[in-house]
């Protein structure tokens, strides 16, 4: 079965992902590496009370990595498996306009 993710940059800006479901990772593996990601590249919580949220760190993961970070085939494979394993919904939009996850 085929999962997808959309992250929308902006509205001419988008990168589509398709995984299938048997790559995904369970979801303690998929949050283990979305945690070791945002701290590689120095991320920050959104909240003033630095509380992160799941989709707050999937936010600013997408933002940090940017639209020529996801080139990389490898990251882009990396990062759609994570968030798809870890909310474990066959699809997932990232709205960087609207700062939500869908």
């Amino acid at each position: 079965m085929r999962h997808d993710l959309l992250i929308q940059f902006d509205d001419q800006t988008t990168v589509e992902i398709a995984v299938d479901a048997a790559q995904l990772p369970d979801p303690l593996d998929a949050r283990r590496w979305l945690d070791e990601e945002f701290t590689r590249r120095e991320c920050e919580p959104l909240r003033p009370s630095g509380k992160l949220l799941t989709t707050d760190k999937l936010l600013v993961l997408a933002q940090e990595i940017g639209p020529a970070g996801f080139a990389d085939e490898a990251l882009r494979l990396a990062f759609a498996r994570a968030v798809l394993g870890q909310l474990q919904r066959p699809a997932v939009t990232i709205n960087l306009q609207t700062m939500k996850v869908s």
